[in-house]
């Protein structure tokens, strides 16, 4: 009981309690940013996906590369997935066939986006 008086009197526990609660606050942050990263959609029209579009300009389009040929080493390198599905043709064209009305497209582990069909 002594031990946390002292301990209360000192302003410790104000100082922990402190630092608790901008931990939490950073942690928020962090989560709201992944879900507002996760929740970005590209709406394609059905048009577009009826005559295709290449794999680089989808992800392009999407945000989730900078450069072609950053799209190019990706697809090389196995990192670009259509739902869970890897890309391995740098020629690959999406369309009806090819995709549902909605699907996801990956660059990596982190970045993906949710595409839909209007």
């Amino acid at each position: 009981m002594k031990e946390w008086r002292e301990y209360v009197e000192s302003g410790q526990a104000e100082r922990d309690h402190e630092r608790y609660i901008d931990h939490e606050r950073y942690n928020l942050d962090i989560w709201n940013k992944k879900q507002q990263t996760q929740e970005s959609d590209l709406l394609l029209t059905f048009d577009i996906l009826r005559s295709g579009i290449s794999i680089i300009d989808l992800f392009e389009k999407a945000g989730l590369v900078e450069t072609r040929s950053e799209m190019r080493r990706l697809i090389k390198q196995g990192g670009a997935y259509i739902n869970g599905k890897r890309i391995e043709d740098i020629h690959c064209v999406v369309d009806l066939n090819t995709v549902e009305q909605d699907f996801t497209i990956s660059a990596g582990k982190k970045r993906r986006k949710q595409v839909s069909v209007i």
